[in-house]
């Protein structure tokens, strides 16, 4: 788990990931509470 800053900082941790073989669980994408996130599997 990580938590970043800005949204921009998402997408590319999530890049990354399926860069070295992860997989993409949920694309990053604006949630209720106002933040920003997204989810990956290594």
């Amino acid at each position: 788990m990580r938590i970043l800053a800005l949204k921009p900082e998402v997408q590319q941790v999530l890049e990354k990931a399926e860069k070295v073989g992860g997989k993409i669980l949920k694309k990053a994408q604006d949630v209720f509470w106002g933040g920003h996130s997204g989810y990956s599997r290594l």
